[in-house]
């Protein structure tokens, strides 16, 4: 899964590109309607810096860096919108094992309009997906509001953020390395994929029973999503070596839980979630589909994908 962390800039260039293609030349109203907008750049070299550092984290082609990988810009073909292909070395796991990701065609695409409509609200910026020190000082992280984001998760709503800022991960991009999210499907059974997830610089999951299917799913537990429903006495044992992802209740000023630290949503979610659902509604509208809801846990793999804090994201 590659990220589509890309500067909006990117994408209009790319979007004017395809629509002087395709002879249509309505890019300009295209970006009129606000999905896709060009921001102005401030113009301090620090901002500047960061965005050019963001936009060059190393990716792994097999078990090591590839000097020579180009990160894949956004691409709005509707044939490419419509295929499921994933990049080349999608197919070499970090190990270097041999890898399986999904290979097809959707079984039913949205028509070409509806898959540009869809591609460029998931190409706009969210920045700040995980609550980390740059994101609480940053004066632009607000909650619905317009309050400080931190208020959020201070103590009493009202606890200064620098009395509790050492709580908060400090990490840029590309910090934690090479990521795997692995899902609670049984059709991971008998896969023998323990070995490549294990092999990820950070390995994120669901507290679901491990024992007995490591050779499948792998043992390493670096961050942990915890669901209530999952919760048994065979699970309770299961910690992260590292990180609570987005625990339901985070303890007040970002505390550590049951032991070890948490990564918060930050202000990104409440941008996504808007966009997730405009795009379900897209989607069912001209489908005509009445029933139904979209499968659940979307917005916690954004936050990885997103978030820029991997160099490489795979999903099992």
């Amino acid at each position: 899964v590659s990220s589509l962390r890309k500067a909006e800039k990117m994408a209009l260039d790319k979007l004017q590109t395809l629509e002087a293609e395709n002879g249509r030349g309505q890019a300009a109203d295209d970006v009129s309607d606000g999905v896709v907008e060009e921001k102005e750049v401030a113009g301090e070299e620090e901002e500047e810096q960061q965005e050019e550092e963001a936009d060059n984290l190393p990716h792994l082609e097999g078990p090591a860096p590839a000097a020579n990988f180009t990160k894949p810009k956004p691409n709005l073909n509707p044939e490419t919108l419509k295929s499921l292909t994933p990049p080349d070395y999608c197919f070499t796991a970090v190990n270097g094992e041999k890898a399986f990701p999904t290979v097809g065609k959707m079984k039913s695409p949205p028509s070409d309009k509806v898959a540009q409509r869809i591609a460029k609200l998931l190409l706009q910026e969210r920045p700040c997906w995980i609550f980390t020190k740059k994101c609480a000082l940053d004066p632009n992280s607000k909650d619905l509001k317009g309050r400080p984001y931190f208020t959020k998760y201070a103590k009493g709503g009202k606890d200064p953020i620098e009395n509790w800022i050492q709580n908060l991960p400090d990490m840029g991009p590309g910090a934690l390395g090479t990521c795997a999210i692995v899902g609670t499907a049984d059709n991971l059974v008998g896969k023998k994929w323990g070995k490549q997830i294990d092999a990820h610089d950070f390995v994120v999951r669901f507290n679901t029973v491990l024992k007995g299917y490591g050779d499948d799913v792998g043992s390493r537990v670096d961050g942990l999503w915890t669901k209530d429903g999952y919760a048994t006495k065979d699970t309770a044992s299961i910690s992260p070596k590292k990180y609570h992802m987005i625990p339901k209740v985070v303890p007040p000023n970002c505390g550590k839980l049951k032991g070890k630290p948490v990564m918060a949503y930050g202000p990104a979610i409440n941008d996504w979630r808007p966009v997730a659902k405009e795009v379900y509604d897209i989607y069912k509208k001209e489908k005509k589909i009445t029933r139904g809801t979209p499968t659940g846990g979307l917005a916690r793999q954004m936050s990885m994908v997103e978030s820029g804090l991997c160099t490489r994201v795979d999903i099992y």
